[in-house]
């Protein structure tokens, strides 16, 4: 059957090819359709608890994540030249389409609170009036009195001022980010600093930073796995041919991702660079066997050389595309993050159409193109393998001693495991001296921080936020947040009632508490109305004052802290928080990061066990045998372990592109380990003497597996030139873990087979 398949192949290369050609077309037309998404909350499900109480506190009080522009003068923000600017760039950001309406906070758009003899005023802090020093000196009294804006609108230095837009929707991330950067541009001044923050800002960041690693990193791999090819076979066809099997797999995988209407995410942009890789491995096993064959075959028929190839190779590189596959399988099943999930899919069609074109497509061009002999092979069999031999007697003759070498490694790997820390920050994503990271530094150096917590509070009926014990109970919730670490300070409702109660009794700063009643509170908002606009505490109240927004702010991104501030609160709203009157429920963009990391801790080490289960169920399918199964896993697990006591060692965050690398170098590192026991296995029939079979491994397999790794870590090295931090470390990490595999697949299964002989006999 197998027989007449690959036959059929070889007469009907052009169909076969043609077929090949105008899938890729078609699958191609649907790359084009990908949309990308670079927001947090891409990397949770949509209907998570947490991103479901984020989306309806943006629903009640028109929160999203905004983008920021930082004003920083040394010299002081308050002077005529910087509250300008302020006016000026407030006015053009709320022109832009993209912003809510009113959605611009600013010292142009908030209003002052003071007293005044009839009661109490409210006015802009900034106006479209001239501004002159005097003008500026009121602004900064008005400051002063109004401790809210401290720290949140305005540094306690006095040096820095923010203007936050709220953006109608997260996809326009990248073009709003683009404005921003043109106004910086326009309002360059030498006393002024002008900065773009804030998670509306990072999401359009990280957008340009996916095209530019798309349009560089791709070409880099596609070219370096070519040169592989040249210094493996030096032949013109053998390089080029494989690329149909790269475009096919890479192309038909991206095209059914946009076909299907799924994003593209940060993470996926290794996705093209991986496929590169793995597609390749197939074909340089296949040319290998045929290029062997055609040299210890000379007067075989062309079209027969290319059948018999396929007829050894289907089997091995089937197994191994099974074994890939698992992995991805494995990476997939056990994550809840959606970037996650569909990376493991669509890298699994990838390699599996890979496959399919390494079995069809390959063997019909090297039918149509009939490949000469690659001298290279010649070469070899004189003295070229001199170095693969030498490595083989050292396995052959020293098998005891590479076993306790590789228990060593293994027992140092172990010790380091428990060094690793689980952690991450969107921010990280980025270099530390890129202008994004800046600003963000700048924010929360000087302000309260660039993170938000929100907490819903709802009091269950109209008013009922009124009611003194609420406020109270608000009131210590903001003041118990403020003895965590990294929580500088917040804003609530009660900020307001205390600034109009210190307002309506002569600015008295010892009257900057609650007001004593409901009553009284209920008025202070109603005078207030009458003086402004009801619709300015919007992002902080409802209309039927019931449900109110607290906002906590924080100066770190990072999961470890997110976490420790995130289960606190929960643990202190359930307490004081659950009653009749008034319940309470953390929400905001903290939560949601908090709650997209955490399956990282839950489920990692499970991806891996699943991963590394079904890898071994793979082989003792194919092996039928328990032993070399055993074997096979073996050089994978050694090899994750001592990525694993590598990053304890060394400090790597466990994060969103670290944890990815072990399910995938498990499916690709296992390759060589499969390679490895097929050939000792097959080996068995013409050599008897396992030495001998170790040493034959090395002469035929082992140059292709040899090769093979150079593609893989190389390709994956590629990412190493990535902007993004997290593909950086992500690349480094499984270039590594392939490398190792490699090494320890082609020393570890032979040295156990040969003293499993010996026991034997």
């Amino acid at each position: 059957m197998k027989n007449k398949f690959f036959i059929w192949v070889t007469n009907n290369p052009i169909k076969i090819v043609t077929v090949g050609i105008l899938l890729i077309i078609f699958f191609a037309i649907g790359v084009t359709k990908i949309v990308k998404d670079t927001s947090a909350d891409s990397f949770i499900a949509k209907d998570h608890p947490a991103l479901v109480n984020k989306n309806r506190l943006s629903e009640l009080f028109g929160l999203k994540d905004p983008m920021i522009m930082i004003i920083k003068n040394e010299n002081g923000i308050f002077n005529p030249d910087t509250l300008k600017l302020v006016v000026d760039l407030s006015q053009k950001i709320q022109e832009f389409k993209d912003v809510e309406n009113d959605g611009v906070t600013s010292l142009y758009t908030q209003k002052n609170i003071y007293g005044v003899s009839d009661g109490m005023e409210v006015e802009p802090f900034l106006d479209d009036e001239i501004i002159d020093e005097i003008k500026a000196k009121e602004v900064e009294k008005a400051i002063d009195a109004f401790a809210l804006m401290q720290g949140t609108l305005v540094s306690k230095d006095k040096k820095t001022t923010l203007i936050i837009a709220e953006l109608k929707d997260t996809l326009s991330s990248e073009d709003m980010y683009n404005k921003f950067l043109a106004l910086k541009k326009e309002n360059k001044n030498n006393n002024i600093q002008l900065y773009v923050a804030g998670e509306g800002a990072v999401s359009g960041y990280m957008g340009a930073y996916i095209d530019h690693d798309a349009t560089r990193l791709n070409p880099i791999a596609a070219i370096i796995i070519m040169i592989m090819l040249f210094i493996a076979f030096r032949r013109f066809g053998a390089v080029m041919l494989p690329n149909l099997v790269i475009a096919g797999a890479a192309v038909i995988a991206l095209g059914t991702m946009g076909y299907s209407g799924v994003s593209f995410f940060v993470i996926t942009n290794a996705l093209p660079v991986v496929l590169i890789g793995i597609s390749v491995a197939d074909s340089i096993h296949i040319l290998s066997t045929y290029y062997e064959r055609r040299r210890d075959e000379p007067q075989e028929e062309h079209k027969n050389s290319v059948v018999n190839t396929m007829l050894e190779m289907w089997s091995p590189i089937g197994l191994t595309t099974l074994t890939t596959m698992a992995g991805f399988l494995g990476l997939s099943l056990s994550s809840t993050m959606p970037p996650m999930i569909y990376f493991g899919i669509f890298a699994m069609i990838g390699v599996g159409i890979a496959w399919i074109y390494s079995i069809t497509v390959l063997p019909a061009l090297m039918a149509i193109f009939k490949l000469k002999h690659s001298p290279l092979f010649k070469k070899r069999e004189k003295n070229s393998f001199t170095a693969f031999t030498r490595a083989g007697l050292i396995v052959a003759n020293y098998p005891k001693l590479i076993l306790s070498t590789a228990l060593l490694i293994a027992i140092i790997g172990l010790l380091g495991v428990p060094k690793i820390v689980i952690n991450e920050d969107r921010i990280t994503t980025f270099s530390k001296d890129e202008p994004i990271v800046e600003a963000n530094d700048v924010v929360n150096t000087h302000l309260n921080g660039s993170h938000y917590l929100d907490i819903l509070v709802d009091s269950f009926k109209e008013e009922g936020l009124f009611n003194t014990e609420v406020m109270k109970k608000v009131e210590l919730l903001q003041e118990y947040a403020q003895t965590l670490k990294h929580v500088k300070g917040s804003v609530a409702y009660t900020d307001y009632l205390k600034q109009m109660n210190m307002s309506l009794n002569e600015a008295d700063k010892t009257k900057y508490k609650l007001p004593y009643s409901a009553n009284a509170a209920a008025q202070y908002f109603l005078l207030y109305s009458a003086r402004s606009g009801a619709d300015d505490f919007e992002n902080i109240l409802d209309y039927d004052y019931r449900l109110a927004n607290v906002r906590i702010y924080i100066d770190s991104g990072e999961y470890i802290d997110d976490k420790e501030i995130v289960t606190k609160v929960e643990k202190y709203l359930y307490k004081n928080f659950n009653d009749k009157n008034v319940k309470a429920n953390v929400s905001g963009r903290v939560n949601v990061d908090y709650h997209w990391v955490l399956p990282i801790e839950k489920s990692h080490f499970l991806s891996v066990a699943i991963s590394l289960l079904l890898v071994f169920l793979m082989a003792w399918l194919t092996f039928k045998s328990f032993q070399i199964s055993v074997l096979v896993v073996l050089p994978v697990i050694l090899s994750i372990v001592m990525i694993y006591g590598i990053m304890g060692y060394s400090g790597i965050w466990l994060g969103i592109g670290t944890s990815m690398f072990a399910s995938i170098a498990i499916g690709l590192g296992v390759d060589f380990a499969v390679h490895t026991a097929q050939k000792m296995h097959s080996l068995e029939k013409t050599t008897k003497d396992v030495k001998e079979r170790a040493i034959a491994l090395y002469n035929t397999t082992g140059r292709a597996l040899f090769f093979n790794a150079l593609a893989l870590t190389f390709g994956f090295g590629v990412l190493v030139t990535s902007k993004v931090v997290p593909l950086i470390k992500f690349g480094s990490l499984v270039a590594v873990a392939i490398s190792s595999s490699f090494i320890f697949s082609l020393l570890i299964i032979p040295a156990a087979m040969i003293l499993i002989h010996k026991d034997k006999k």
